[in-house]
């Protein structure tokens, strides 16, 4: 996992150290509440195991560094590059490996969200803008069903988007953005029994909301609300073991601040 997260921090910082000086630089911070509702199927569709959390279960920071290119009076590009870090607890109700009894635990969850996106903007009216772009990630949830039973799911994405952003006021505005992210080399590692397995694919669709509020030409109050529904394919079968089907609906609340240089 640290090896992925220099690879991208890497990138971004030769990115930034080429631009930056020429153009406008965007950092922004937020405090991030997710709700995460996950659940495992067998091959009849019924389900295995889940794992729930409301907002307050759940939660962490997102960092985000931002660079505006080619600005001109009806468009702009950005060359973005965010992480976002959670952690906490979720409820997972299911059964002990190999069966049995039903069983409500507690699972401890870590998260790493990063990516590197390329948008364009293009003004469609007075208010109103065109978004477009594309965009390269790496996701890792470790999930700890007990102290000997940990489990890593990781995958890159390939992100392309669409969307819009509206101009309520000279100081506020709202945009619409939904995104599909294809995961690849994705896979899931357990430590008990202490096996690898390669997930059949990864698909995801997100709809996310950022609201920001120009305080002054420096400095903006940030909001988004983000909605991501996942599905994940069954793996390979590894020495009579496997990773079954799953969905993922998940809800993300950030609130945070950006600051313009």
């Amino acid at each position: 996992m640290q090896n992925d997260l220099k690879f991208f921090i890497l990138i971004l910082i030769l990115f930034v150290n080429s631009y930056a000086k020429d153009s406008e630089v965007i950092v922004s911070a937020s405090v991030v509440g997710m709700s995460m509702d996950y659940r495992e199927y067998d091959n009849s569709g019924t389900i295995l195991d889940s794992e729930q959390s409301n907002m307050n279960e759940l939660g962490g920071f997102e960092l985000g560094i931002g660079v505006l290119l080619n600005q001109e009076i009806d468009s702009y590009d950005t060359f973005s590059f965010k992480l976002m870090v959670l952690n906490g607890e979720t409820i997972y109700k299911g059964s002990y490996i190999g069966g049995g009894l039903p069983v409500v635990d507690t699972t401890q969850n870590y998260i790493v969200d990063t990516g590197i996106t390329y948008r364009r903007s293009t003004a469609m009216g007075d208010n109103l803008d065109f978004i477009f772009g594309i965009g390269l990630g790496y996701y890792a949830w470790e999930r700890s069903l007990s102290s000997v039973q940990v489990e890593l799911y990781e995958w890159y994405t390939l992100r392309p988007m669409i969307g819009t952003r509206v101009e309520i006021t000279e100081q506020l505005d709202i945009s619409f953005l939904l995104e599909y992210r294809y995961g690849f080399n994705a896979t899931m590692s357990s430590s008990y029994p202490n096996l690898d397995f390669t997930l059949g694919s990864v698909d995801l669709f997100e709809l996310s909301i950022p609201i920001k509020y120009k305080y002054s030409e420096d400095f903006s109050f940030i909001g988004e609300f983000v909605y991501q529904k996942q599905t994940i394919a069954q793996s390979n079968v590894n020495s009579g073991y496997y990773e079954p089907d799953s969905t993922a609906k998940n809800q993300y609340l950030k609130i945070g601040v950006a600051f313009k240089f």
